[in-house]
């Protein structure tokens, strides 16, 4: 009898660390939750390319890949690469002109319309105190509200939408910071 327990007893303690290192190891896995991440408004004001260049966008979770308007692109050659001027203007009227490589192309499908090919060049952007260098791809916005959307690529594991508030997150970060999330 006492045999018996003692068999049990140590079986219940070997189940009982099995769990704890199971319960641990997924913690380590464990997705971020929702704490852990900033609140978003349905819009926010950006800053571009460690300056204080700034820029209206609209946050989209249903766009897989940032998109930003610009005015002018002119395709460059440089060493065998693919580069783009380009020209960024905001509602004031302010001018950011930038040369950058382009990453790839990337198709966009339209609904009952051709797909479209756009470049894409990785930019930097400060949201709230967060500073991103991501993929965005060029489009012509013109005729949209905001110049740029914020798609899941940025969205995904740092931000929480709340539809219900707008400019949330004023850029905060350090302009001369190179480091970026």
């Amino acid at each position: 009898m006492t045999k018996t327990i003692f068999l049990h007893t140590a079986l219940f303690r070997i189940l009982v660390q099995l769990y704890i290192m199971f319960a641990i190891g997924l913690m380590a896995i464990a997705p971020i939750s929702a704490a852990d991440k900033s609140v978003i408004g349905r819009s926010e004001t950006i800053s571009l390319e460690h300056t204080d260049f700034m820029i209206r966008a609209k946050i989209d979770t249903g766009a897989d890949t940032t998109s930003i308007h610009v005015d002018s692109v002119q395709t460059v050659h440089i060493n065998g690469e693919d580069w783009v001027d380009i020209v960024i203007q905001n509602k004031q009227n302010n001018h950011l002109k930038l040369r950058k490589k382009v990453l790839y192309t990337t198709k966009i499908k339209r609904h009952q319309a051709a797909s479209l090919e756009r470049p894409v060049v990785e930019l930097s952007l400060c949201i709230g105190n967060k500073l991103f260098r991501a993929p965005v791809n060029l489009s012509n916005r013109r005729k949209y509200r905001y110049a740029m959307l914020i798609g899941r690529n940025i969205l995904k594991g740092n931000f929480v939408v709340d539809v219900d508030k707008i400019n949330v997150l004023a850029p905060q970060c350090d302009l001369n910071t190179k480091q970026s999330g």
